[in-house]
């Protein structure tokens, strides 16, 4: 399902929750495709760490990373 934002946002705000959607979107997938599919939780769990002391240019340049094995 398609997330849906609050009315009244502006188009900035709008913006900027599309774009952590998107990207959060792509990050969970990347994590069920290495993770959840070999049960793999200490994996898991070193990754969110890892994921989670990032800033946000880091965090984006995880994901676009991650997108390289990732089935089309």
């Amino acid at each position: 399902s398609r997330a849906r934002f609050a009315p009244g946002l502006s188009s900035r705000e709008q913006d900027r929750y599309w774009k952590a959607n998107y990207y959060a979107a792509i990050y969970c997938q990347q994590l069920e495709h290495r993770y959840f599919n070999s049960h793999d939780g200490a994996g898991l769990t070193r990754e969110l760490r890892r994921f989670y002391r990032l800033d946000q240019k880091g965090k984006i340049a995880m994901i676009g990373r991650g997108c390289e094995g990732l089935p089309g």
